[in-house]
């Protein structure tokens, strides 16, 4: 598991196009903000060609293949868990 601490975009971008995620949390609170957000998050899945786990209020760019994602019902934990070991278990079937 990595956890990616804040940087600048280029390091960043490099950071995305270089290395090898499986499956990427994106996480995000229910907020104004978070809600006006842009489709990013789901580009940054395509460019990894990772496997995201999104919040049920993320836009998704049409894109992303739908068999490289899902959104979780809710922002609860255990929906979280779920979803994860789904990505899991479908990672390692392949």
């Amino acid at each position: 598991m990595r956890i990616v601490h804040p940087i600048d975009w280029d390091s960043y971008y490099h950071h995305t196009c270089t290395a090898h995620i499986d499956i990427a949390l994106m996480p995000l609170l229910d907020t104004q903000l978070n809600r006006a957000r842009s489709e990013a998050k789901s580009f940054d899945v395509l460019r990894m060609k990772a496997y995201g786990i999104f919040s049920p209020w993320s836009k998704i760019t049409k894109q992303l293949p739908e068999n490289h994602y899902c959104v979780v019902k809710d922002h609860q934990l255990e929906s979280w868990i779920t979803a994860l070991e789904a990505a899991i278990n479908e990672s390692q079937a392949d």
